[in-house]
């Protein structure tokens, strides 16, 4: 069985929880890869990209740990109701978040922290239009197994 890091489990929960959204329905994705093909949008990603130990116990050490979620909402930016539809989507993940704010059991807590809204084109492609909104997630381990969450 293959050794997997909480961290895991965090962005699994977060892309049950927002699985069939209004706007998005079964397009989520627990990646960070772009572009995405025109045909899986608008659609949603879920990454993690840092994370900060806190507080350190006495051996056996547990960790606090709060870790970046990211929620990526993309659009194809050719709509002319693009800021709009940016909106609605953050709108359905800010409220699905809002009401499991320890991300199904997995979290001690996760927290809204801001949102960044862009334009992107790459040469070739057809530029998109995404709305990235960022959680902290507050959780704890063992030093000796990251790949459970404790409370």
């Amino acid at each position: 069985m293959a050794v997997k890091h909480h961290r895991q489990a965090l962005r699994e929960a977060a892309a049950a929880i927002l699985a069939d959204l209004p706007s998005t329905r079964e397009r989520v994705y627990q990646s960070r890869v772009w572009p995405v093909d025109a045909s899986r949008l608008p659609c949603l990603l879920i990454f993690t990209r840092r994370e900060q130990r806190g507080e350190v116990s006495r051996p056996p050490r547990k960790f606090d740990r709060s870790l970046e979620l990211i929620v990526e909402g993309i659009v194809a930016a050719s709509e002319a109701t693009l800021d709009d539809r940016l909106d609605t989507i953050a709108a359905e993940v800010e409220a699905a978040l809002a009401a499991s704010p320890n991300l199904a059991g997995t979290a001690k807590e996760c927290i809204y922290e801001n949102t960044v809204c862009e334009l992107r084109a790459r040469e070739g492609e057809k530029p998109v239009g995404a709305v990235q909104l960022v959680y902290a997630v507050e959780y704890r381990t063992t030093e000796a197994d990251p790949t459970v969450g404790i409370a």
